[in-house]
């Protein structure tokens, strides 16, 4: 009987739903062709920045960016209808990868977005568990994620997983070819997954050749 009621306590307390991914539109990655001719404004008229007619759609379908010039923008609190006089560039250093529903920092493959779980709340994603993530230099995921923003888009019942590029949404899609995930809530601890570290090992690796080829030319 005990052992019965445990598990209907563990059952009771998992989930399945729909998992979907989101991430920043970068303009080095997305700008397309054409000419910069079109121009990101806030909502009361005051020019952000001028970038290309591909990137400005890209970026107001995806809600967030990282221009060129560093700059972080978001769509702000009016309505874009057909234009592109709606967003507000929020600031860089504080929300690197984007703004929460509570004005909170994401942060790649920690964040999720949901419509019906609390925004803070840790949940435990069993799929994810020990995937190696991409652009991370081989970490591996905990499985842990907090919920630190809503989703538009969507209804109740659904994850979206921020994943910080569409590049890594593709390679991290390719990998797991998940729609639908288990989790709970849980008392875990969401990892900072390094972004650098992939750098890191390009630079190093870049760095040893250079000293490599250096003793060559010395020994010659």
């Amino acid at each position: 009987m005990l052992a019965m009621a445990s598990l209907m306590l563990l059952t009771q307390a998992s989930r399945h739903g729909k998992w979907t991914y989101y991430w920043i539109c970068f303009e080095s990655d997305e700008s397309g062709s054409g000419p910069k001719n079109t121009q990101l404004k806030t909502c009361s008229g005051k020019t952000i920045a001028t970038v290309t007619r591909h990137y400005a759609e890209r970026v107001r379908m995806e809600g967030t960016g990282k221009l060129n010039d560093g700059k972080v923008i978001n769509l702000g609190d009016c309505d874009c209808g057909d234009g592109f006089e709606c967003f507000v560039q929020i600031d860089e250093n504080k929300y690197p990868w984007g703004i929460g529903s509570n004005d909170n920092p994401i942060y790649p493959y920690t964040s999720v977005a949901s419509n019906d779980v609390k925004v803070g709340t840790h949940l435990l994603v069993h799929q994810i568990q020990g995937v190696e993530l991409p652009g991370t230099g081989g970490q591996k995921h905990n499985g842990c994620v907090s919920v630190d923003d809503k989703g538009w888009s969507f209804g109740s019942n659904h994850l979206d997983f921020f994943v910080a590029k569409e590049k890594y949404y593709n390679e991290l899609d390719n990998i797991l070819k998940i729609t639908s995930i288990d989790y709970e809530e849980s008392d875990c601890t969401p990892l900072n997954y390094n972004f650098s570290a992939h750098k890191s090992q390009q630079e190093t690796h870049q760095h040893n050749k250079n000293e490599a080829e250096e003793e060559i030319e010395f020994l010659q």
